[in-house]
């Protein structure tokens, strides 16, 4: 790790350049712009607290909250006051990411039991003019075990990656590719979560007979257990929304296939592409099996991706106009 940072380290910020250039009290306005989405995400989630039967732990979520905003404002505070303008931008960044993961994830929930029908039977007769279908993939998968079992440390690796590349880019000076990075991650999960409010879908976990040695084999994580939660919380809701019942819930689009989709692309030109480049490759077997998720919810992901990416790199180019 420590030959890692010191590789990452090479490449310095220019000299000369004034860190606290376009910023406000420590903060660039593409990274004001990220606080006020998070703000205004915590304030619907407040109010809609106060409207819904369910309830949110906020004694279990309050100190994780916390924590990411307190890291947002030591970068803020570096950024201004100390010459180390990578770990400001890596402290400001990650905060942000892992502020609105925190926040996105409550809304989610609050959105349970579903109001509309899924759309997972539909999703699963395009799988299967495809060619795709889940229970025999997962036979597939059995027949070498240990593959299988790695692609579940693969699947749970998806937010590590993400905080790889965050690393990379701070260290590198590269703020405007990580304030692209942020934005588009943020955008895509909003988009995720209206398309899966719209089109709520599960999965094919929950309508498939699981075979059970094939999963034992490779140690399933959407497992039977995990599909009768989901099918559960779709249907009867979620009663208390604490950090123990958080889990993966949204089916179509794959956002984990979304983050596999941004570790590759955001880790372009620096020294962790090719490992960011594997993952992201095995991270499609590792969604279809262990995410239990239809083909056509990659698909989805693959091309929302590619039209924030573009998106982001136009209204976030590397040189903003003054």
């Amino acid at each position: 790790m420590q030959t890692l940072v010191q590789t990452l380290a090479r490449t310095k910020v220019k000299t000369g350049a004034n860190p606290m250039a376009g910023t406000t009290f420590g903060l660039y306005r593409a990274e004001i712009g990220l606080l006020a989405v998070i703000l205004c995400l915590l304030l619907a989630i407040v109010l809609r607290d106060m409207a819904l039967p369910s309830i949110v732990d906020w004694a279990g979520f309050a100190p994780a909250i916390a924590a990411t905003m307190a890291m947002v404002a030591l970068g803020a505070f570096i950024r201004a006051r100390r010459p180390m303008p990578q770990l400001a931008a890596f402290a400001v960044c990650f905060g942000i990411f892992t502020g609105f993961s925190a926040v996105i994830a409550i809304f989610i929930f609050q959105m349970f039991p579903f109001q509309r029908p899924t759309i997972d039977e539909s999703l699963i007769g395009v799988d299967a003019m495809l060619g795709y279908d889940w229970p025999a993939f997962l036979h597939l998968l059995a027949q070498w075990p240990a593959f299988g079992q790695m692609l579940a440390w693969v699947y749970a690796a998806a937010i590590p990656q993400l905080v790889v590349v965050i690393v990379a880019l701070a260290f590198q000076g590269r703020d405007r590719a990580l304030h692209r990075f942020l934005w588009v991650g943020v955008l895509g999960m909003a988009v995720t979560v209206l398309i899966w409010h719209l089109l709520p879908s599960l999965g094919p976990s929950p309508f498939h007979d699981i075979p059970v040695e094939a999963a034992a084999t490779i140690g399933l994580v959407v497992d039977a257990d995990y599909a009768s939660r989901l099918m559960h919380y779709a249907t009867e809701g979620v009663p208390v929304i604490r950090p123990g019942v958080v889990i993966g819930v949204i089916a179509f689009p794959s956002f984990h296939m979304f983050m596999a989709c941004m570790g590759l692309w955001f880790a372009r030109g620096t020294v962790v592409f090719p490992a960011m480049a594997l993952v992201s490759l095995l991270m499609i077997p590792a969604t279809l099996g262990h995410g239990g998720h239809h083909l056509s919810d990659l698909i989805a992901s693959v091309f929302l991706f590619a039209a924030l990416a573009v998106g982001a790199a136009r209204l976030l180019p590397d040189h903003p106009k003054a």
